[in-house]
This record gives structure tokens, sequence and C-alpha cells, in this order.
């Protein structure tokens, strides 16, 4: 028998009962659309997160303390003195100093929906910053009698909406600020997005009552005097640590970081991926039980067909392109729902999707298998009948 009168009579088999093929198809469909979703949001947020990293900048570590008291915000483990040894180092090439505040007092009312961050010069050498408004965001930096600060695009809309903040004014815990400008962090998903106030480190210090820094980030020219720089500042931090703060100084690696939860996150998606593949199996249960149903119905035709000639491969190849195209048409409907459903969702969410050639390739694939693993089962026993009592079936 020819492949295309195979394709043909199978074709028309499962016209004969639309619905029957449709419901069969059921299963196949949700098995693929989810795995769909999954492995294309799972891969996209391992895009997002590689952006997000970069937004730290390339060859940086972070400089942290580990206390074992209990941790306080206002707690500053890195002072003047510390910070400026640092700096002094020759590996070094930018260090980023900053502090952090979740709660102050704006415009006379406490607020706890904005992030106060202070940072030194090199913060804009090193981070991912777009200038929406203002010509020169380093403007914050410079000494004068009023005092600056920038707004992120989220802070400028919940204070001013669509209208321009520049060289307007806010309140900062009774102290007064001009807006110099308004950026944007790149490649920040949306729903990660706070709104956001910086200033300079030293005015952050002033408003707060406070000194020295939360946080040291630090940049070197490459990985070598980035692993220089960072055993030098931890045994200067180590020599230099006051008898009263109880705890340790460490290094965090952003590369090491972001290479471990890549890792993890991928191997997270290809779980969850197996998971659903489980709905995939059901479905393929459900093809091999219609087809062994089938089967049963068209005993009669099974045994003309082998009556008229028709050998054991014929019968085989009939039922396993039945198969096969049953999971072929889910797995297409699967993945045009898969797809469509990945991009609602990502843009709901602010997330990342990825959708590649080589998915779609290897998941219809993956379909084809299915199909003539849970139909070769009906297809041997239907090459299997004897033309006789196949012919004689019912009477």
């Amino acid at each position: 028998m020819r492949i295309i009168d195979a394709l043909r009579i199978a074709a028309n088999a499962l016209k004969i009962h639309k619905l029957r093929t449709f419901l069969t198809m059921i299963g196949v469909i949700v098995g693929i659309t989810s795995i769909m979703i999954i492995i294309a949001l799972g891969q996209g947020s391992v895009l997002f997160l590689q952006k997000q990293f970069s937004n730290a900048g390339t060859n940086t570590i972070e400089l942290q303390f580990i206390s074992k008291d209990n941790f306080k915000e206002t707690y500053f483990p890195f002072d003047d003195s510390q910070i400026s040894a640092i700096r002094k180092l020759p590996e070094v090439k930018n260090m980023i100093t900053e502090n952090i505040a979740e709660t102050v007092n704006l415009n006379g009312i406490k607020r706890s929906d904005f992030t106060i961050t202070g940072i030194n010069k090199d913060y804009f050498a090193v981070k991912n910053v777009n200038t929406l408004e203002g010509e020169n965001l380093n403007k914050i930096f410079e000494h004068s009698y009023i005092k600056t600060i920038l707004l992120n695009k989220e802070a400028s809309k919940r204070l001013f909406g669509e209208k321009s903040p520049l060289n307007k004014k806010i309140n900062l815990n009774g102290k007064e600020f001009l807006i110099a400008g308004v950026f944007e962090t790149k490649n920040t998903a949306y729903a990660l997005k706070k709104p956001e106030v910086i200033l300079s480190i030293k005015d952050w210090n002033n408003i707060f009552r406070s000194s020295g820094a939360q946080r040291i980030t630090i940049q070197s020219a490459d990985s070598n005097s980035l692993r220089i720089a960072g055993e030098k500042s931890l045994h200067l931090l180590q020599q230099t640590k006051p008898s009263s703060k109880k705890g340790d100084y460490q290094i965090l690696n952003i590369a090491e970081v972001q290479k471990s939860i890549t890792n993890m996150t991928t191997v997270l998606t290809y779980i969850m991926a197996g998971i659903a593949s489980i709905s995939l199996f059901v479905g393929g249960v459900g093809i091999m039980n219609i087809m062994l149903v089938s089967v049963i119905e068209r005993t009669r035709e099974i045994g003309i067909r082998k009556a008229l000639g028709a050998n054991r491969f014929d019968i085989i190849l009939q039922f396993l392109i039945e198969s096969v195209i049953v999971t072929f048409l889910g797995s297409l409907i699967g993945i045009v729902i898969g797809i469509i459903g990945t991009n609602i969702i990502a843009l709901l969410a602010g997330w990342t999707s990825l959708i590649s050639a080589i998915n779609i390739i290897s998941i219809m694939l993956f379909s084809i298998v299915i199909g003539v693993i849970f139909g070769i089962i009906p297809a041997m026993k239907a090459a299997n009948m004897q033309p006789l009592e196949a012919f004689n079936y019912g009477e």
C-alpha cells in the first residue's frame, strides 16, 4: 500500500467521527499547551534574569556584612574610613556606595511605597540607566545651596502624573530638594518597578542622620583584577572591623550568582515541563483507547482488506498513521494556543517569553513519537486478525 493511500484512508476514517476525533485530541492539546507555556516562560525568565544582572555592570562584586546579631535596616556595616581605603586599591576601577530606605516623610506624609536611595558618583558609571528628563544626572553631586534629587519614571508619575517634574520641589524628612532629572533603569520588568528617589549618599546620610554605607559594589577592569580587589577588600574590612561588630564580611560575586540562578531556573523549567507532560501521556492513553475501539468497529473492514491482499504492514501502517494524525493535529492546536497564552501571560505580568523554532519542532516530533507509541498496540491487534474470523465478526 502506498503511503498516500494510507493517509487518505486514515483521513476518511477520522472524518467519519469528527467529534470523537476532536475529543481524543483534547488530552494532547492540553499537554502540548502546558509544555509550550512552561518552556517559553521558563526560557524567557532566564533571559530576563540575564538582563537584570546586566544592570549591575560587568566584572562586579558586592561586599556584604553577615551580622550575627539581629539585623536592622538602620545598620551601616561600612564606615567612611573603610570606604576610603577600599577606593584607594589599585585594582578598583569604580566603587558604588549605597544606602536604601523604604520609609520616608515625603511632603509631610509618611510613605512606605517609595524607595529612597543614596548613591555616590560611580553609580552611573556602572549601572545601566537611561536619562528621560534632565541634562545631567550627576547634578545631584554638585555642591549648591539647593539640594537636588532624581526620580525614576514610576516616582514621577506617582507624584506629578503626566506633567514634567523638572525644577519642582519636594520635601524629604523636612529637607527641601529640587528635582533635577528623571531616569529609567534598563531591563527591569514592569512588575518589579517601584517608585524610587535618588540623591547623593551625603544628602541621604544627612536626612536620615546616619553615616557610612549599607552596601558596597566594586568594579574592576577584568575578572583577575576583580578577584584580587575582592580579596584585598575583604582582608582590609576584616582587619578594620570594630570588636563591637558581631559578624563577618563576605564577597558576593554577581556573575556566579547569575550562573547559579540561571541553572536553577533552567532545571526547574524542565522539571515543570516534565510534570506537564503527564497530561500528554494521559492524552496518549486516550488515543490508544479510541484506536482500540476503532479496531473493533472496523473488524469486518480489516477482514475484507486482508482477503483482498493487504498484508500486516499495510494494516499496521494505516492505524499508526491515524494515531499520528490525531497527535500531530492536537500538537498544532496546542502550539497555537500555547503561543497565544504565553504572550498574554507575558504581557499581563510584564515577563519575557521566549518561543524558539527548535522548541516548536521538538514538541511536534515528540507528539509524533507519542502517536506511534500509543498507536502501536491497536495497530498490532488489527494486523494480527485472521481474515476469515475478521470477515465473519458479528455474525
